[in-house]
């Protein structure tokens, strides 16, 4: 099984070094090629914004879905100087006592070329360890910035945090 693991703070080579997902203590970015690749046009790539669940309703890895399904998520934000938004997405499926990430795209508007890596694989106890404070903190975080009416607090019940 591989580790999952959250850094507030990820490659120092970027210009913003934003937060991002580590697995087996490796910046996703660096498994799937994208320092090198994108270093001059991009100011930084990292894990997804952990309030997207409550602003938009693009599904993301934050997301839990029942096993013995599989699911298309926002993994990765590009960082543009002016504007943050999805970059990379990862085809995410459920068993009963792990979860796995497998088949790392590039979004439709961006298509950067990815290193092959994975699937990895995670234990489910582990993955409900990382993801469920993350969305916790996506959603206080929502709370403090964006208007009530803006932000859809029904859709924390949609999180891992509904399980861990």
């Amino acid at each position: 099984m591989n580790r999952l693991s959250y850094a507030q703070s990820g490659d120092p080579r970027w210009k913003v070094a934003m937060p991002t997902f580590l697995v087996d203590g490796r910046d996703l970015c660096d498994w799937l090629g994208l320092i090198e690749e994108l270093q001059q046009d991009a100011a930084g790539v990292g894990a997804m914004e952990l309030t997207d669940p409550y602003i938009f309703r693009r599904r993301t890895v934050l997301h839990r879905q029942p096993p013995g399904t599989s699911e298309r998520q926002t993994v990765l934000s590009i960082h543009l100087g002016d504007i943050i938004g999805p970059f990379a997405s990862v085809n995410v499926r459920v068993f009963d006592d792990r979860i796995e990430w497998s088949e790392f795209d590039s979004m439709e508007g961006v298509r950067t070329p990815l290193a092959a890596c994975g699937p990895f694989v995670f234990a489910k106890l582990h993955y409900l360890s990382v993801m469920a404070p993350l969305c916790r903190s996506g959603l206080v975080t929502a709370q403090q910035y964006w208007p009530a009416d803006l932000i859809h607090s029904e859709a924390i019940n949609e999180t891992w945090a509904a399980d861990g």
